[in-house]
């Protein structure tokens, strides 16, 4: 299932939120509650990457990119704070450069916006236990939402020089056969 709208995407940000108290209570106690955040928050934004992927194709190329920039943030970040800008960052770069597409200076502001406020709102309702930090994963993911909200969001279009030898091949075959 692809959450790549604005409804579907609420119903993701549920399911995060309500997925950490279960993952807090068996990580917690084997890595430490803020490492298991830690992973909890990069494994989130992947997932999320994933998911928004207008196809499995470029969700695979998502996730990619999404979990090489989160384990440079698990490795580069010192409190649980900087991994979530971290992996709110790789979401933002993943979602703004390789799958949709607007003007740049626009995805940069909406990113900012969406990234901002995300984080804001998430530590605004953010409180000590598995339940203030659900309720703080549902805001940030309530906000990504909104992504899909913004009226002028494409589907960034694979380049030609770079598609598939396969479907190149064919997409000759067919422009012959129709000639």
């Amino acid at each position: 299932m692809r959450w790549n709208d604005f409804g579907r995407s609420l119903v993701f940000a549920g399911v995060v939120a309500a997925a950490w108290p279960s993952f807090a209570l068996v990580a917690a106690p084997l890595l430490g509650a803020h490492t298991a955040l830690s992973l909890y928050l990069v494994a989130a934004a992947t997932l999320c990457a994933w998911g928004i992927a207008p196809d499995r194709a470029r969700g695979a190329g998502a996730v990619l990119a999404a979990a090489a920039l989160g384990g440079l943030v698990l490795v580069l970040a010192r409190d649980v704070w900087e991994v979530a800008a971290g992996s709110a960052l790789a979401l933002a770069v993943t979602r703004s450069a390789l799958l949709y597409r607007s003007r740049a200076a626009r995805a940069v502001l909406l990113e900012m916006m969406l990234i901002g406020g995300g984080l804001g709102l998430a530590r605004w309702l953010a409180t000590p236990g598995p339940a203030g930090v659900a309720l703080a994963l549902w805001g940030f993911f309530a906000v990504q939402a909104g992504f899909f909200a913004v009226a002028g969001i494409r589907v960034r279009q694979a380049e030609p020089g770079r598609a598939d030898g396969f479907e190149h091949a064919r997409a000759r075959a067919l422009a012959l056969l129709d000639e």
